[in-house]
């Protein structure tokens, strides 16, 4: 018995066309398999773009510590013993490596650097922090950098000496207010106050409208008082 040729033909193109739908089948599912692959990569890149800022601003905060906890109130300068390696003119820099995560995970390192710290009697008054945050690993591409960079200027933290918000009664004895400034040695006694040499600027103030609001009685000022 013999086969039939019309049949023989059916089976050939039947094979051809799966043939066919498998090989595009395929290449649809590499492409969503590809397509799949970058976005994972894309969002652990941004993850990290966001990590790196964070090790950035975390250095800051590190150099916020040791400029108002060492070199302003304690009068020192960035030492080895917490980590800081001095490169000349006032500049100091230290490295924490394998920052961790609260899951013990290794997120990446930062750099820091203080600059203008070069005398502590006056203390500096624009100092400069550098911190640079660096991720451990990044997929597909050169590691991710950020820096952030903050000038610190002087400032007052009270806009007076004494404030009230209502009546200001200073009534009583050996009651005076005063400034002095810190940075100026002749304003000043190694950056600290000294009694003789106080300066004006010791305001006084009542958020208060009413009369006689401010009483100021036999108390020495050296500034001014204002009302309301």
């Amino acid at each position: 018995m013999k086969a039939s040729p019309h049949r023989s033909c059916e089976r050939g193109s039947a094979l051809i066309t799966a043939a066919v739908a498998a090989a595009v089948l395929a290449i649809m599912v590499s492409g969503i398999m590809s397509y799949i692959g970058s976005e994972h990569v894309f969002n652990i890149r941004s993850h990290r773009w966001t990590q790196a800022l964070h090790l950035a601003e975390g250095g800051i905060e590190i150099g916020f510590a040791e400029l108002n906890y060492q070199v302003f109130r304690g009068r020192n300068y960035p030492s080895s013993a917490r980590g800081w390696t001095s490169l000349g003119g006032g500049t100091y820099t230290k490295t924490v490596s394998n920052w961790v995560d609260t899951a013990g995970n290794v997120v990446g390192t930062i750099s820091i650097t203080l600059s203008g710290i070069s005398s502590l009697s006056p203390p500096p008054t624009s100092p400069y922090i550098l911190a640079v945050g660096t991720c451990a690993t990044t997929p597909r591409g050169p590691t991710i950098s950020r820096a952030v960079k903050v000038r610190l200027q002087p400032s007052t933290k009270f806009p007076v000496a004494m404030m009230s918000l209502n009546k200001l009664d200073l009534n009583g004895n050996n009651v005076y207010t005063d400034s002095f400034d810190s940075s100026d040695p002749t304003k000043s006694t190694n950056g600290r106050y000294d009694s003789a040499k106080k300066q004006a600027n010791g305001d006084i103030a009542s958020n208060d409208t009413v009369t006689n609001s401010v009483d100021i009685g036999n108390a020495d000022i050296y500034g001014t008082a204002s009302t309301g």
